[in-house]
């Protein structure tokens, strides 16, 4: 919120620059004060929005190299997984029923904010009629208002929405900006 309110004194800053700069030319009187003020509100805007840009940038491109590391620490839960549901026929309840046999422990996400995976079995038929039973994998990363929800299904069949939320596939994932 407060981001969008600098964004818009900026604005509001820069366009009064500008104008103060035309309204000069217009009247032919270049005031050398009035033309150096009207050119620094100009600058100052477009450096604030070129800083945000990028910032916003750099902070996508951050949160997605995280959430790729998680994504790879996920594999051996995947696949102790895999192995448990051909060994018992069933998924298990708990991530813990996987150690010792098929882990030595449950890795963690790497993500300080979302450190562990959460985990619980889903009955996948309310999204798919042909679908059968099977788990979530997923990871929580909660930001002020909302959050941010990537989850791993086996079957990797993932609707179009989750709670009138649109989903985007990212890798095998899905993931789910949820904004309360």
């Amino acid at each position: 919120m407060f981001v969008g309110l600098s964004a818009l004194a900026l604005a509001l800053a820069a366009i009064g620059g500008f104008l103060a700069i035309i309204w000069q030319v217009v009247r032919r009187k270049l005031d050398s004060a009035a033309t150096v003020v009207g050119i620094l509100c100009v600058l100052a805007f477009v450096g604030a929005f070129c800083g945000a840009k990028s910032g916003m940038y750099f902070a996508d491109r951050l949160k997605s190299y995280y959430f790729n590391q998680a994504f790879q620490s996920a594999e051996p839960i995947i696949n102790a997984l895999g192995q448990y549901h051909v060994k018992n026929g069933q998924y298990p309840e708990s991530l813990d029923q996987l150690v010792p046999q098929y882990l030595p422990r449950i890795p963690g996400t790497k993500i300080s904010a979302a450190p562990d995976f959460h985990y619980e079995k889903v009955d996948f038929a309310k999204y798919d009629e042909q679908a059968t039973g099977g788990y979530e994998l997923r990871i929580e990363w909660y930001y002020g208002p909302g959050y941010d929800l990537y989850a791993f299904w086996p079957n990797e069949k993932y609707p179009k929405t989750i709670g009138g939320f649109p989903v985007e596939n990212q890798s095998k994932w899905m993931h789910v900006e949820i904004n309360s």
